[in-house]
């Protein structure tokens, strides 16, 4: 493999929890959604926000009441974590089909290295595409895809790109003579 340049990709699972629960009821499309404590009692810390809870100022980790303040039709789902790990070992497997080099890092986060695998399907843009649409045909979740030759700079790239591009997949490519990440091509404004 000398000589040869890694493919390392981190997939990053957009709002899992919520994400989750719109998928598992499509009557919240299009409503905002956050997954925490006890809906009943308004007690409890948001654990996940849906881009449309978000876009109404909701944020993870702040009070139920705070967030039921901001928005008042927000729906709230208890947790149900065995749901959310068993989508998570889904997509997984998803990912296994693309390359045997998966590496979790989270329940919503997970290294894949494409090495070797990547040519199979079209190349490392191409084959970040068909593991999108995999996963939101199967699963409903969206995915996003951070794209580099290292697990830092793939989840830079992850972090800082593609969670602002509308395709949800960014590539960061050290750069030889600073050390450092160069942006995508054509960035796009957030529209996630």
């Amino acid at each position: 493999m000398a000589g040869k340049q890694r493919i390392v990709m981190l997939a990053d699972c957009q709002s899992f929890y919520a994400s989750v629960e719109k998928a598992k009821h499509p009557e919240y499309e299009g409503k905002p959604l956050v997954v925490a404590g006890d809906p009943e009692r308004r007690s409890g810390i948001v654990l996940a926000a849906c881009p449309l809870a978000k876009a109404r100022g909701v944020t993870t980790a702040e009070r139920l009441g705070e967030a039921l303040g901001k928005c008042p039709d927000l729906i709230v789902a208890t947790p149900r974590m065995q749901e959310y790990i068993e989508y998570s070992l889904l997509i997984t497997r998803i990912y296994e089909s693309f390359t045997d080099l998966v590496e979790p890092y989270s329940i919503d986060e997970q290294f894949l290295d494409l090495t070797e695998t990547a040519r199979l399907f079209g190349g490392p843009e191409e084959a970040a595409r068909m593991i999108q649409k995999r996963v939101l045909e199967q699963t409903g979740v969206y995915v996003r895809l951070g794209i580099s030759t290292n697990k830092l700079l793939a989840k830079m790239a992850c972090d800082n790109y593609a969670k602002k591009r509308p395709d949800r997949a960014g590539r960061c490519r050290p750069d030889a003579s600073s050390r450092s990440c160069r942006t995508p091509s054509s960035p796009a404004p957030c529209s996630c």
